[in-house]
Parts: structure tokens; C-alpha cells; sequence
């Protein structure tokens, strides 16, 4: 009994437990970033960071179902529906954040077909008539994620390469981390190994990547204010002066005008 109680706990840990302590964490961070958001709007990329949090907070209720069913009730069929519908919408957010924070101009027929790619797996998991269905469709769905994954991997690196972008640089590790982990639970649900999913423990080592790029970039907004504010007297006596010369030029050449005119 011993020995299976430890097994049973190991497993619930590692693929319940703290996934769920994720999830959570996942949803106060959306908070933070809605409200930075919210406070300053011409920051999108904490928009779309914002509602990639959220949605996977909800997606990683999967991993605490036994909660739904044993004591809440919830139909399984209709929450893995829930489920699914989740993951794609926190991989879209998760494409666009990408795609904004790196300043990405991507052409419009590109940008209306990742909405096809995240449309067509939602509408067949959103009909699918029993979770039977389901079941023998999820192995589809779950190629509907790759493009997503090989843009989130390969974006950086061309940044990188082509523009010498540190950003996309301090970004790569946890990308890679992060692809390696998602077409492992990918391959586990396809194939069928009946593996633990490895998608809970590595979702946070990208998501502190992202957050300390996140929390560079407002320091080094603030840090220019804090410098505007500092020189702020001194540019002001310097465009004074810079102004009275030019209105000392003006005035001499009225003058001379007049002048002229005289004359």
C-alpha cells in the first residue's frame, strides 16, 4: 500500500498538482498584464501576452479534472471541448505576441491564414457530435498546433540572423524548451505512448523568459523618463536659447526689410 501511495502521489504531482499551482500562477499574471494593458494601451504585445496566460490558465484546468467530475459534476465530453477550444485561442494569442513584440509586419493573406488554422480545429472540435468523435479526431486537431509551434520557434531565429535582434535572442532558449515539450505531448497524443505530458512543467521556463523581456523592456521605458525628467530643465533653458537667436535672426532681418523697403 506504501509503495503505491508513493507512485500514485509522484504521478499526481508531476502531472496534476503542480500543474495546477501553474495554473493559477498563469492567471494572476494575466491579471498584471491586462491591467498594464489596460493603463497603457499602445502596449498590445502585454494585450496578447495577457489573454495567452489567461486561455492557457484555463487549458490547464485539464490537468485538475478529476476536481470537475468528482465533485463539480461537469460533463467530460463538454469540458474537453472547453479544453481544446482554449489551448488554440492561447496559441493564436501566443503567435500574435510573438509576432508584435518582434515588430513583425507579416502580410495579410499570412495573418488570415493562422485564423483559418485556429477557425477550422475549433469548429471541428466545437461539432463533433460525441466525445467518441472526439477521440478519433483529436490526433487531426492536434497537427492544427504545429504551424503555430514552427512560427514560434523559427520567427526568433530569422530576427536574430537577419536583424540581430537581442530580444529574439534572449527569447530562443525557452522557445526551444518549449517546442521541444509541445511536439512531445503532441507525438504523445497522436501515437499514443500514454506518456506523461511534459507541457505543464515546461510552459514556465518560457513564460519567465517572457516576462523578464517584458519587465526589460518597462524598465528601460522607465529609465528614459527618469533621464527626460532629469535633463528636462536643462533642454528647456537650451531650446530658450535656441529660440531667442532665431527669433534675434528674424528680428535683425525685419529690420532689414524695412529697411529695404525704405529705401
Amino acid at each position: 500500500r506504501e509503495e503505491i501511495e508513493s507512485e500514485f502521489f509522484s504521478k499526481m504531482f508531476y502531472e496534476s498538482y503542480l500543474n495546477g499551482v501553474v495554473t493559477v500562477l498563469f492567471f494572476v499574471i494575466s491579471l498584471y498584464h491586462f491591467l498594464i494593458y489596460w493603463k497603457r494601451k499602445q502596449d498590445v504585445e502585454n494585450h496578447y501576452y495577457a489573454v495567452f496566460c489567461f486561455s492557457y490558465s484555463l487549458y490547464g484546468l485539464n490537468f485538475v479534472s478529476w476536481i470537475f467530475g468528482s465533485y463539480l459534476q461537469i460533463n467530460y465530453f463538454y469540458f474537453q471541448k472547453f479544453i481544446f477550444t482554449s489551448m488554440f485561442i492561447s496559441l493564436y494569442a501566443l503567435y500574435r505576441f510573438i509576432s508584435v513584440f518582434l515588430k513583425r509586419k507579416d502580410r495579410k493573406w499570412f495573418s488570415i491564414l493562422y485564423i483559418i488554422l485556429l477557425i477550422i480545429p475549433l469548429a471541428i472540435t466545437l461539432a463533433a457530435p460525441n466525445y467518441n468523435f472526439m477521440y478519433k479526431t483529436r490526433g487531426i486537431i492536434m497537427l492544427f498546433v504545429m504551424p503555430y509551434l514552427m512560427y514560434i520557434l523559427f520567427v526568433p531565429i530569422y530576427n536574430f540572423i537577419k536583424y540581430k535582434n537581442v530580444e529574439a535572442k534572449t527569447m530562443l532558449a525557452s522557445l526551444v524548451i518549449i517546442f521541444t515539450v509541445a511536439l512531445h505531448d503532441i507525438l504523445n497524443v497522436i501515437f499514443k505512448w500514454n506518456s506523461s505530458f511534459w507541457l505543464g512543467p515546461g510552459i514556465p521556463v518560457f513564460m519567465g523568459s517572457i516576462m523578464f523581456l517584458l519587465g526589460n523592456k518597462f524598465v528601460d521605458v522607465y529609465n528614459q523618463t527618469d533621464e527626460l525628467n532629469e535633463t528636462l530643465e536643462q533642454k528647456v533653458v537650451e531650446r530658450t536659447k535656441e529660440v531667442m537667436e532665431k527669433m534675434d535672426v528674424i528680428k535683425a532681418l525685419n529690420i532689414q526689410q524695412d529697411g529695404d523697403y525704405y529705401l
